[in-house]
C-alpha cells in the first residue's frame, strides 16, 4: 500500500509541477498487500566431491564436461540425481549414479584394461600354430582321400569307389568343420589379446 501511494505523490507532483504534494497518514505497522508477492525459496545446494580421478581422464556430470584439479572435484549443485562418468584411454569408465540429497562424497575406482603378457601371447602363438597344423592335416587327408577315389574310379572297382567316395566326404566335412573351428578360435584369440 505505501509503494503505491508514493507512486502517486509522484505523478501528482509532475502533473502539477510541484504544485501539490500529496500528504500521507498512516498507522500500518507492517506491510500491506493487495496481491501478496511470490515467495522466493532458496535455492539449496550441496557439496558433490569426487576424488581419486587419475590424470588425463575425462570427468563428465550428466554428460558435460567438467574440469578438476589435483584428481579432484568439487562443486555445489541443487538436490538431484547426477550421472558422473569418469573416461581415460587404457582404462574401463568408471560410471556412477548419485542421488545428491545431501553432500556427497565419490571415490572413483578407476580399473586398468590388462595388456597381455607374455603368458598370454605364448598362448596365443600356440594357438595360431596348431590351428594351422590341424587345417594343414584337414588338407592332406582331404587330398589323399581325392586321389584314391581318383585311382579307384580309373579302375573301375565300384565298391572301392564307393568307399572312397564316402571317405572323401567325411574327410571334407571334417576338414570344413575344423577350418571353421581354427577361424573362430583365431577371431578368438585375437580379439582377447589385442
Amino acid at each position: 500500500m505505501e509503494i503505491m501511494l508514493k507512486q502517486v505523490r509522484a505523478e501528482v507532483m509532475v502533473e502539477t509541477g510541484n504544485e501539490q504534494v500529496p500528504w500521507t497518514s498512516s498507522s500500518l505497522a507492517e506491510s500491506f498487500y493487495f496481491v501478496p508477492p511470490p515467495t522466493i525459496q532458496p535455492t539449496i545446494k550441496h557439496t558433490l566431491s569426487i576424488a581419486g580421478i587419475l590424470s588425463g581422464s575425462t570427468l563428465k556430470i550428466n554428460g558435460n564436461s567438467v574440469s578438476y584439479t589435483n584428481n579432484s572435484f568439487n562443486a555445489k549443485y541443487p538436490p538431484g540425481t547426477y550421472a558422473i562418468t569418469v573416461a581415460k584411454s587404457g582404462y574401463y569408465d568408471y560410471v556412477r549414479s548419485v542421488e545428491l540429497t545431501d553432500n556427497a562424497t565419490v571415490t572413483v575406482s578407476q580399473k586398468s584394461i590388462p595388456s597381455p603378457t607374455d603368458k598370454d601371447r605364448t598362448l596365443f602363438y600356440t594357438l595360431l600354430i596348431g590351428s594351422g597344423l590341424s587345417a594343414g592335416t584337414s588338407l592332406v587327408s582331404f587330398l589323399a582321400s581325392q586321389d584314391a577315389y581318383s585311382t579307384h574310379k580309373r579302375e573301375q572297382n565300384f565298391d572301392d569307389i564307393k568307399a572312397a567316395y564316402d571317405q572323401s566326404n567325411a574327410i571334407v566335412t571334417g576338414s570344413v568343420v575344423s577350418l571353421l573351428l581354427t577361424v573362430v578360435g583365431l577371431i578368438g584369440s585375437y580379439m582377447t589379446f589385442k
